[in-house]
């Protein structure tokens, strides 16, 4: 989310007491809706009538980003299709991809990793990143065909994606030649 581009409007979602007023005068393609999780757990989490009403905005082109408890893209999927949610399959087709993180304990400090990036399309999911525990990395499907699957939810050609993950992995490893690994010094950077 440090990411989004400058000119999206970004709307935390004010969990079961969002009364989804902003809808009235904003722009779909330019506003990206979170909700900081899908659940019961607390107040300001998206629940049931809500959850529907957040993928019936995505249908309006709004943008949905939101965090789910599941350990893969398709328990994710099920908790959203499921009780109480009930988000229709169509609607939850709309979604680009689902990031899942593995989270474990290395001694004393917590250890966050993306485990994978999964593709959603409207009749399959489709793995496009995973982590290779052994070596800490995340590996990218940059195969002809694992571009190909990307692209075609992005509508973008493979090999233009190809040219952007490399410019993107450049100016990444350039920052951590340069020690640039804070939050806001790399938003900056990135610009």
């Amino acid at each position: 989310m440090d990411l989004v581009p400058p000119l999206t409007r970004v709307v935390v979602l004010e969990g079961m007491a969002e009364r989804f007023a902003f809808l009235e005068g904003a722009e779909p393609a330019r506003t990206m809706l979170v909700a900081e999780e899908f659940s019961d757990h607390m107040p300001e989490y998206i629940w049931g009538e809500n959850t529907r009403k957040v993928f019936e905005a995505a249908e309006r082109g709004y943008g949905v980003c939101g965090t789910t408890h599941a350990a893969t893209a398709q328990q994710a999927l099920a908790e959203l299709a499921g009780q109480p949610h009930v988000v229709p399959l169509n609607q939850l087709a709309l979604l680009h991809a689902v990031v899942t993180v593995a989270v474990w304990r290395n001694d004393d400090e917590l250890v966050r990793r993306v485990h994978a990036i999964t593709v959603v399309h409207p009749t399959t999911l489709q793995p496009v990143a995973y982590l290779d525990e052994q070596a800490d990395e995340l590996i990218t499907d940059t195969s002809p065909s694992g571009l190909a699957r990307l692209g075609g939810r992005l509508h973008a050609a493979g090999e233009e994606l190809r040219l952007e993950f490399q410019r993107r992995q450049d100016f990444l490893q350039q920052l951590l030649r340069e020690g640039v690994v804070n939050p806001e010094e790399v938003r900056e950077r990135a610009g």
